[in-house]
């Protein structure tokens, strides 16, 4: 199967997006440069906020099923490749096993990246 230049950066747009979502985590074990940090965290939490503009969608998913055409990647990132991480949290939570439990189980989530960051920027490394 042939890949295209828009997969092909649909696939590097999603690579991105699984570092983001996860970048959080990493900072404790690999050393970035503070600037790196701070710029991560303003990225995560405006990213985050911007989802009621796309209708509760993340932009680089918008993005990513823009260069796709909506064909290959009909869910969410989140959907296709994290399902089995989310479905955790919502039984972790208790939330419910909908549309709406899904997306406060990403909520969950976010708040969780965010707070480790904050943490590790002004706590843990001090980088104030």
């Amino acid at each position: 199967m042939r890949l295209t230049i828009n997969k092909m950066t649909a696939n590097l747009i999603d690579l991105a997006h699984f570092f983001l979502v996860f970048f959080p985590v990493i900072i404790f074990f690999i050393d970035f440069s503070p600037i790196v940090i701070k710029i991560m965290f303003l990225i995560s939490a405006f990213i985050s906020l911007s989802w009621i503009f796309f209708d509760d969608k993340c932009i680089i998913t918008v993005a990513s099923q823009t260069l796709r055409h909506g064909k290959t990647l009909k869910k969410s990132f989140s959907e296709t490749y994290l399902s089995q991480f989310y479905n955790l949290i919502i039984k972790i939570f208790n939330l419910p096993q909908t549309k709406k439990g899904f997306n406060q189980a990403i909520n969950i989530h976010w708040m969780i990246n965010l707070t480790a960051m904050w943490y590790y920027l002004f706590f843990y490394r001090c980088y104030c």
